[in-house]
């Protein structure tokens, strides 16, 4: 349950590190093939398993809160999530639930955010310095 809830619901396997010192593994690979997995810099090597490592455990603490948020703010979750269930398994939220929960507000905020007038103002100045950000000489 837990590894689905990482794969599937909070993306924890969509990680894209890759290291070009390491040879490429099949998708299917085979039971005994007996292929020896040869790097060319092992520092790239621990230096991209770290970060997938660092990933992986990050998404874990997401999921942890978001139990923990499902379970303290039942009510507070179900209020904001305003999504369809066709049924409810649990008398606590899952974590989809309380992650839309959580993003609904976002979301309608940053939405808002174009109506703000501080906001305008600063697109209007952005919009009179068009190549504020490119230099020429930048190498």
């Amino acid at each position: 349950m837990l590894f689905d809830t990482l794969k599937n619901t909070q993306g924890g396997m969509r990680y894209h590190g890759w290291s070009q010192s390491l040879s490429p593994a099949s998708r299917r690979p085979r039971r005994n093939d007996g292929q020896i997995r040869d790097t060319t810099n092992i520092e790239n090597t621990r230096k991209t398993l770290g970060a997938i490592e660092k990933f992986v455990n990050r998404q874990l603490r997401v999921i942890g809160i978001l139990q923990r948020m499902a379970i303290k703010m039942r009510d507070e979750v179900n209020e904001k999530a305003r999504c369809g269930l066709r049924t409810v398994s649990s008398s606590a939220p899952s974590e989809f639930v309380t992650g839309n929960a959580i993003a609904n507000p976002i979301r309608r905020n940053l939405s808002g955010l174009g109506e703000n007038p501080i906001t305008r103002a600063i697109r209007e100045k952005q919009k009179s310095y068009p190549n504020m950000w490119h230099h020429e000489d930048a190498a």
